[in-house]
């Protein structure tokens, strides 16, 4: 029943301690703008982020926050601002061109870190530090009596990082929550100022409901966001409307990942090709798929071909040269609806009359 009062946060449990929490809140949004020029929402977001951190030792997943913008917009002193805020920061950023094994070796048992122009960065590494259930890691160390031993270390843990360019891995992405800066008029970054702030935070963490939080997860987005919205639920939930507006977003961006998987790939890649006008081609040449797969991914024809085959196309050579055939526009569609494709060609062939094959 505890638990229960204090996630729900009615005044049974102490209605004064939730108004003081939401001013903490408040006042420490309205220094990270003063300093960064972030919205009200990021910089609540940034906030939440580090209370979060102080829940690590309850959870098995924890999402990256990736600080996007230009030169000079304030993304490390976001990292500036996190360090004297979250819970286990080393006392300095973390360079990100350092070499892939010293990294992983300063990433373990590391519990937040902070890490300064990581576009370099390992996105491999990234993954494992995610989810504790992939965190391990071997690492080589000298023994005692000299030579190597293998040694386990644990990857796990909060990671706060800014970039210039967007990940290549739609994996890393969709386990990323994003901050952007922008170009503003700001006050110097005092770190004192935020120090203060950092035994409130603690304090917050205290309250939240931490065994809860799997049960806002479900899937990799909810997933990535359910430590936030765990803490925002504990102090009334205002922000959650945000914080759905950008999962949305980044399911959408997940599904255009998704489109360059070899199927869907493949399928789009033959759509494209089999497409006439209104009209719909009996057959087309694999070589054909296999260019416009080209701009996607980098497949030979045996795999554009086994590929298409294990979608239900049929394959046969004719006069020495490799065709697929399509087998109709319903079986077109179909095969397109099965894989979830998102192509408007779709949509139009099951309501347009006309259509040709």
């Amino acid at each position: 029943m505890e638990e229960n009062l204090k996630h729900d946060c009615t005044p049974a449990n102490g209605a004064g301690k939730n108004q003081d929490a939401k001013q903490t809140i408040k006042e420490l949004t309205d220094l990270i703008q003063s300093t960064n020029g972030l919205d009200e929402n990021q910089a609540q977001t940034v906030i939440y982020f580090a209370i979060a951190t102080y829940g690590l030792p309850h959870l098995g997943k924890f999402p990256l926050l990736v600080i996007y913008g230009p030169a000079g917009t304030g993304k490390t002193t976001i990292l500036d601002v996190l360090s004297q805020l979250a819970f286990g920061t080393p006392k300095d950023l973390i360079p990100g061109d350092l070499t892939p094994a010293v990294l992983r070796d300063t990433l373990i048992d590391t519990p937040t870190a902070l890490i300064d122009e990581a576009d370099d960065v390992k996105e491999a590494m990234l993954r494992k530090r995610y989810s504790r259930q992939s965190s391990t890691s071997v690492v080589n160390q000298t023994g005692e009596q000299g030579g190597w031993s293998k040694v386990k270390g644990d990857l796990f843990g909060a990671t706060a990082l800014h970039r210039r360019i967007p990940f290549k891995d739609e994996a890393v992405q969709s386990r990323s929550i994003v901050v952007r800066t922008r170009k503003a008029e700001v006050d110097a970054f005092i770190a004192e100022e935020f120090a203060e702030f950092a035994p409130m935070l603690e304090a917050i963490a205290e309250q939240v409901d931490w065994v809860h939080v799997p049960k806002q997860g479900g899937e990799r987005i909810s997933d990535t966001w359910a430590p936030l919205l765990e803490v925002d639920a504990m102090l009334g939930g205002d922000w959650r409307p945000y914080a759905e507006e950008q999962m949305e977003a980044a399911r959408k961006n997940l599904d255009y990942g998704h489109a360059v998987e070899p199927d869907k790939a493949c399928y789009s890649a033959l759509l494209s090709r089999a497409i006439d006008g209104r009209s719909v081609k009996s057959r087309v040449l694999i070589h054909d798929v296999v260019d416009a797969v080209s701009e996607v991914l980098n497949l030979d024809s045996w795999q554009v071909g086994l590929t298409l085959r294990d979608l239900g196309f049929e394959t046969k050579t004719t006069g020495g040269k490799q065709y697929v055939y399509v087998g109709g526009m319903d079986k077109l569609v179909a095969i397109g609806r099965k894989l979830e494709v998102d192509d408007g060609w779709l949509d139009e062939a099951e309501s347009a009359e006309g259509m040709k094959v």
